[in-house]
């Protein structure tokens, strides 16, 4: 299953600031100060944890694991486990733990292994100075994004943003492949 957001966490404010895309993207005018801030800004980091499979702004999340003996966490970065249910009982804190291997986060209950489990928990990135490579890649797809505004507007096809150089600045929080 896929994690679901239950929402965003108090005082966790998107990556990006209105004044950091104007800059990188040499916009001179506070004309669509409000667009950037409510939609271009909030669209970069939605795909960037899309292609990435991570959580950039600071978020509680949900998610229901076939197994918790060694089991991957379907998002990454995840710094929190807050409650773990097994068949609708709360397991105590001492039953799992979270491993960070990186680019992957696991959760390891020895006792449960094979059990279904929903689990509750705090991913994201607190502060980008960690993820320079990550800011970089936001700021380029902001910047794509308010060249490429028309998409927002008049929802007519535009060319994709190129992947291949640009997605590489998000390998330290790309999730990795498991097929």
């Amino acid at each position: 299953m896929a994690a679901v957001l239950l929402g965003y966490l108090a005082g966790s404010n998107e990556p990006l600031t209105v004044d950091e895309v104007k800059s990188n993207s040499r916009i001179m005018h506070s004309a669509e100060d409000a667009f950037i801030e409510s939609i271009i800004i909030p669209a970069a980091r939605r795909m960037a944890e899309g292609r990435a499979g991570a959580a950039i702004r600071p978020a509680r999340y949900s998610d229901v694991l076939p197994s918790l003996g060694h089991y991957p966490l379907s998002l990454g970065k995840v710094y929190e486990i807050e409650a773990v249910e097994v068949a609708g009982q709360a397991l105590g804190a001492g039953a799992y733990s979270l491993i960070d291997l990186g680019r992957e986060q696991l959760i390891d209950a020895p006792g449960f292994v094979g059990a279904t489990a929903k689990v509750t928990f705090k991913a994201g990135i607190p502060d980008l100075k960690d993820e320079p490579g990550v800011k970089a890649w936001l700021l380029l797809a902001a910047g794509w994004f308010y060249e490429q505004r028309e998409l927002f507007v008049k929802g007519e096809a535009v060319q994709e943003m190129p992947r291949s150089f640009a997605d590489g600045l998000l390998d330290s929080i790309s999730q990795p492949t498991r097929f």
